[in-house]
């Protein structure tokens, strides 16, 4: 019998073994070669997930529907737990953070961030590119949203992560007081965007001494802005960056114009960037290991043709 939705552990638990790096990705495809490289969880990004399926940067294009069809395809092929950023919940009332946690929590979600933001961030995010302001709602209205996602995860194994924007416009003091007062409404975790010190995760873990999430991590002048192996001592046990779309980006472009140029797929066939993988379907065997699974269902469904092998 074919097995889907078939992840055996959670968030929770992946992270009581010791720190968890989750990479950004945004489709199946992003999935297996994070799962290649051996990461143990996913964070489907809604930046990633804008670029790839809209086309356009992270300013609130994609919908509710759109995130919960790509969670579902995720988990339905890889076993790994998923972390879903789903920003303000998607509308403005509580009753659609409600139905968007609802509905990510059947499509697999292992976690979902929740944060404080607004709905309209196309201009706010434009003067990101200049010192970032964004939006942000007031601490009830965020306390409404943490409520109706709580009520829509009770009695699952899907964590809410209580995510706030609120430090770039209203200090991380105040960041923290929203977080730390969605901690003991019952979120699982905190997360603050904009943190880039180990300052600062040392003031989040004097109000927070339990697991946390570091968003984004960056680097400046060739070193991480922070040591893992230092804020793993204060229980950032969950940390996420954008480990792959540059690479996948600056791929494509290689291969593309090596093709055009040469007029032929030589390159693309014989290129294994270092990998020492030798061919296209040897690749896609080894980052699709349940398709055996598919072929014999299919046989035993009363299919007498041989479909054993793999085809790419």
């Amino acid at each position: 019998m074919l097995t889907m939705k078939k992840c055996k552990i959670t968030i929770q638990e992946l992270m009581k073994q010791g720190q968890v790096l989750a990479p950004c990705i945004w489709d199946c495809f992003s999935a297996s070669a994070a799962a290649y490289c051996g990461y143990e969880a996913f964070l489907l990004s809604g930046a990633a997930v804008s670029w790839a399926h809209c086309g356009m940067p992270d300013i609130g294009l994609c919908t509710a529907e759109e995130l919960v069809n790509i969670c579902d395809h995720i988990t339905d092929a890889y076993n790994l737990p998923i972390i879903v950023d789903a920003d303000e919940g998607f509308g403005e009332s509580p009753l659609n953070t409600y139905r968007t946690c609802l509905r990510l929590a059947k499509a697999g979600a292992a976690a979902i961030t929740i944060d404080d933001g607004t709905g309209i961030r196309g201009a706010e995010r434009q003067v990101y590119r200049n010192g970032y302001t964004t939006g942000v709602v007031d601490r009830e209205t965020y306390y409404a949203r943490i409520r109706a996602a709580l009520a829509a995860l009770e009695g699952t194994d899907c964590m809410l992560i209580a995510r706030t924007v609120a430090k770039r416009k209203h200090g991380f003091e105040d960041a923290i007081e929203r977080v730390t007062t969605a901690i003991e409404m019952g979120a699982g975790m905190p997360l603050i965007i904009g943190m880039n010190s180990i300052d600062e995760c040392n003031k989040l873990n004097e109000s927070v001494p339990g697991f946390k999430m570091y968003p984004d991590i960056l680097s400046e002048n060739g070193q991480s802005v922070v040591s893992l192996e230092e804020i793993a001592l204060m229980k950032y046990n969950l940390v996420s960056f954008h480990a792959l779309e540059k690479g996948a980006f600056y791929g494509m472009i290689d291969y593309g114009k090596h093709n055009i140029e040469n007029q032929s797929v030589v390159y693309s066939e014989e290129h294994d960037m270092g990998l020492g993988i030798r061919g296209w379907q040897e690749l896609l065997k080894l980052v699709s290991p349940d398709c055996d699974q598919w072929f014999e269902f299919e046989r035993q469904c009363g299919l007498k043709a041989d479909q054993t092998t793999f085809i790419g």
